[in-house]
């Protein structure tokens, strides 16, 4: 195992929350009335345009634009306080890194939000590159991975994708890399077990663990 790409949202930062209050808080505004809980969680990985179309279905395109628009506003405005990375995750990626792994995130995040929030939690220099689909193609479309893998000259055998959605399980699928699952974010170990994770833990903190097992018993990949 090379490399290792992370999911952003409820895989290294708690943040479902935070989204799920700024989706209704937007709607409100906008006059629409807001999705519920679990509509929102089955929507984050999207990138923000269809994460729009998926939780307030009745809007037109002009819309959603102003969705869109409307919670880029008020994810900024500091009115909803800042998500933080859960716990031992920067232990983690410090202990990865050092271990000569190279690290990558693809998130549904915009190139934008990504880089703040690098920037905010202080990780830019843990990761070797990184995808949003404003450069690529959305989850599950599995282009994100590829374009990390051709950049960092890693095969598909050697990568292993870690994330709280079926979006994330079911991108790593299409690529034909190994998935690890983790249930801090969005979905539940029974959604996320369909997809034949290599293991489905608590939290993404496990992984170090596994890694570790995986050297020393030689255990294969699942079949894909």
């Amino acid at each position: 195992m090379k490399l290792i790409v992370f999911d952003w949202d409820g895989t290294l930062v708690d943040s479902v929350g935070r989204i799920i209050a700024c989706t209704q808080w937007t709607c409100r505004d906008l006059g629409f009335s807001p999705p519920t809980d679990e509509a929102v969680k089955d929507a984050i990985g999207l990138d923000l345009m269809n994460f729009m179309a998926a939780t307030v279905p009745q809007a037109d395109e002009g819309e959603k634009a102003e969705l869109v628009e409307g919670y880029r506003n008020r994810w900024r405005s500091g009115e909803l306080a800042e998500s933080e990375l859960f716990p031992g995750i920067r232990d983690l990626l410090a202990s990865l890194a050092s271990g000569g792994y190279l690290l990558a995130v693809a998130t549904g995040k915009s190139r934008a939000g990504l880089n703040r929030e690098l920037d905010v939690h202080s990780l830019v220099d843990f990761f070797h590159t990184s995808r949003c689909p404003d450069e690529s193609k959305p989850k599950p479309h599995p282009l994100m991975l590829h374009q990390i893998m051709d950049e960092l000259s890693v095969q598909a055998e050697e990568t292993l994708m870690v994330g709280d959605t079926e979006l994330d399980m079911d991108m790593a699928h299409r690529a034909g890399v190994a998935r690890f699952a983790v249930t801090s974010g969005c979905h539940d170990e029974s959604r996320l077990s369909r997809w034949k994770p290599i293991s489905c833990a608590s939290d993404a903190t496990h992984i170090w663990a596994w890694l570790n097992g995986y050297q020393d018993s030689k255990v294969g990949f699942i079949e894909k």
